[in-house]
């Protein structure tokens, strides 16, 4: 499994090298028609009410980027926005994959996480901003005050990623990068195609939207 996953990696490199930017002044969305015939799975989404009102919209903005990329085959749609914190609700919703659910961690909380086990989002410093419990794990735990003047829509994007079992990708600039180096809320080519490759004919990224990254 590692060596296939080493060969996705380096696939990626390459094609994200040669052919996944241009000299673009920003980002530019790639479109494709949707897949036809499918049923989209639509993923509810729950909210903690805990995030203020722009940290709600900055989640919104990242679910609708996803659904953007997606395309149809998956759909996340928001049903609660004022979700109340519940271990075990939270765990009933995880561990029977009914559901997304967002939730504003502290500081201290992220200090305390072995870095080892989890899927993190690290500033420069190794600072945690946000993360999931494990792949495909369906819990984000976003660290709001620690986001300061960072994007907090590509931080979730970033976060969302994991949700859908996508690791850590080794290049620079990627959604899927492991530090905080995002000049913009980008999903890009590489992100989709890893998504892809993983996904067991689940995913077919021909299908589906991307955005590409200025050089």
């Amino acid at each position: 499994m590692r060596a296939f996953f080493l060969l996705i990696t380096l696939a990626l490199t390459l094609s994200f090298s040669a052919a996944g930017c241009h000299a673009l002044h920003g980002p530019a969305n790639v479109q494709h028609p949707r897949p036809v015939g499918h049923t989209p799975e639509y993923t509810p989404v729950y909210i903690e009410k805990a995030f203020t009102q722009s940290e709600h919209d900055a989640i919104h903005r990242a679910l609708a980027g996803w659904n953007y990329v997606l395309n149809g085959y998956q759909v996340y749609s928001v049903a609660s926005d004022d979700f109340d914190y519940d271990l075990d609700v939270i765990e009933q919703i995880s561990n029977t994959d009914q559901g997304l659910v967002f939730v504003r961690a502290s500081i201290a909380m992220a200090d305390s996480l072995d870095l080892s086990d989890g899927i993190l989002v690290e500033k420069e410093n190794n600072g945690v901003l946000a993360w999931v419990p494990g792949l495909g794990e369906q819990v984000v735990f976003i660290v709001t005050d620690r986001i300061g003047t960072r994007d907090l829509t590509a931080i979730t994007e970033h976060e969302i990623g994991h949700t859908l079992g996508i690791p850590h990708l080794p290049i620079k600039g990627t959604m899927l990068y492991p530090y905080y180096t995002f000049g913009a809320s980008c999903i890009d080519r590489a992100t989709v195609q890893a998504l892809a490759s993983l996904s067991r004919g689940r995913f077919d990224w021909h299908f589906m939207n991307w955005c590409e990254l200025p050089l």
